[in-house]
């Protein structure tokens, strides 16, 4: 059965890993992007042209250059762009105009507290990340008792091999299958469509990571009993 989750990973805009997540046979990748990449928007439109990946862009956490940022966004036809709440109001407020019209929606991700991204959810119309890792950060654990109703408007999702109390941050999701199995069941019970992103720090940006990553979602994809119908595909 298909489904609606889309298993992407998340790297920097280089050659060499969009090439290694070719290779691995995964079909969605979230670029991150940090100030030296963020001024040079035509450099990596051109390289993200050769790939044929569904994409999503992590703003940068040290600059604001929305004029860019959209021009990359635009150029490489990314359908996600993740933000830090790290904005004055009067740049979310220049952020939010810069992209209003445009196919890519702006999703907040959740950093201290599942709130974060409603009061821009509310005042400028931007989307929701929801992180998972930073959730059990937050709540000391995973509590799932009001979780279905955020779940459902949700339009972009980072997932890691994190449990609480491990020292897993940032590690691929296939660290921690049954975890993470639980946690895609979720995803799919509540409706989520779209990207799930394995968030995983530099190390694990690899071919034989990122194989693996898809291969866990394949598993878990034969594997759930709770699975919609859609149009992505691994």
């Amino acid at each position: 059965m298909e489904h609606q989750i889309i298993p992407a990973v998340k790297c920097a805009p280089t050659e060499e890993l969009l090439a290694a997540a070719q290779d691995s046979g995964i079909s969605a990748v979230e670029l991150f992007l940090w100030e030296g990449t963020a001024r040079d928007p035509d450099r990596i439109i051109e390289l993200c042209r050769r790939f044929p990946f569904k994409y999503a862009v992590h703003g940068p956490n040290d600059c604001y250059r929305p004029a860019e940022l959209k021009r990359l966004v635009e150029g490489i036809g990314a359908q996600v762009v993740v933000m830090h709440d790290i904005l004055w109001e009067d740049e979310w407020r220049g952020l939010a105009e810069i992209f209003r019209g445009g196919p890519a929606r702006i999703c907040v991700e959740n950093i201290a507290s599942i709130h974060e991204s409603e009061r821009m959810e509310r005042r400028f119309g931007m989307g929701r990340c929801l992180d998972m890792e930073h959730i059990q950060l937050n709540c000391c654990g995973f509590y799932e008792g009001g979780l279905g109703r955020f779940i459902r408007r949700t339009h972009h999702v980072h997932m890691t091999g994190y449990e609480y109390g491990t020292k897993s941050w940032h590690t691929p999701i296939d660290r921690a299958p049954a975890h993470c199995r639980h946690q895609l069941d979720l995803l799919a019970k509540n409706g989520y469509r779209g990207m799930v992103v394995s968030e995983a720090d530099a190390p694990y940006q690899n071919v034989e990571d990122f194989r693996k990553v898809r291969e866990f979602f394949l598993s878990w994809e034969r594997s759930s009993r709770v699975l919609p119908n859609s149009s992505g595909r691994l």
